[in-house]
């Protein structure tokens, strides 16, 4: 596609029709960078896995519409608390306070329902104050996935995602611990610290971990391999 960008031409007339005139110009300037840069993006994505062809059809008709609409209206409604409970424990004896308090609740929207769970734990004595927070969750419907190579379902696979968040304060220290798995249509998938590359994942018939520790042994097809004592392979056969 060839975009050539000219400057704008106002014909004679009072001010309101020049601007007329400018808003239509930017309007049609705007669509023209809109379809160039799809353009770049379909050439810069040739090299990865292609989707179907209707189905990548469907994606750049829809991506041509969005950029180029000039009428756009959307409506979600969200419930956040569908179902809602909440509790508090309070233990106290001559070491100090121990005291947690829980909230759980339940909300939906146009693509999923979310439970949520909130806890918080402290401890006041002689011995020291700690605090330690947790927030968990637990939702359905649309969760996304990272698995799908064409990207398609990146936004939309139908799946469950389980999330936990954990802080413990010690004083002046504090130590954060985050996690979070997805299984989907499209395999299960596995987070750590980092919450946009998966530390492993299951994806058709294979299993793939970033980092592994083998502990004591594992069998590879017909040979063992054992760490007892070092690195030792030994063959026991290929039966089941």
């Amino acid at each position: 596609m060839n975009l050539e960008l000219r400057l704008p031409t106002l014909t004679e007339g009072n001010a309101q029709e020049q601007v007329r005139q400018l808003h239509s110009y930017l309007k049609k300037t705007v669509r023209q960078l809109n379809m160039a840069l799809s353009q770049l993006e379909r050439t810069a994505s040739q090299s990865a896995p292609q989707p179907p062809a209707a189905q990548q059809t469907f994606q750049n008709i829809k991506g041509l519409i969005i950029k180029s609409a000039d009428i756009v209206s959307a409506y979600y409604e969200k419930i956040d608390d569908l179902l809602k409970t909440s509790g508090q424990y309070v233990a106290q004896s001559d070491f100090g306070t121990y005291k947690e308090t829980t909230d759980q609740r339940l909300g939906a929207d146009h693509e999923s329902l979310t439970q949520l769970l909130r806890r918080t734990q402290q401890v006041e004595g002689a011995l020291g104050d700690y605090q330690k927070t947790q927030s968990a969750y637990l939702r359905y419907g649309a969760v996304g996935t990272t698995l799908d190579e064409t990207a398609l379902a990146a936004d939309t696979a139908p799946g469950i995602e389980i999330g936990d968040f954990q802080r413990m304060e010690d004083g002046a220290a504090v130590a954060v611990h985050q996690r979070f798995a997805r299984f989907t249509a499209y395999g299960l998938e596995l987070f750590g610290a980092s919450m946009d590359t998966p530390i492993a994942y299951l994806s058709g018939d294979r299993l793939y971990i970033t980092n592994a520790e083998i502990l004591q042994g594992m069998k590879l097809g017909g040979y063992l391999l054992q760490t007892q004592n070092g690195i030792a392979f030994s063959w026991i056969g290929g039966g089941n």
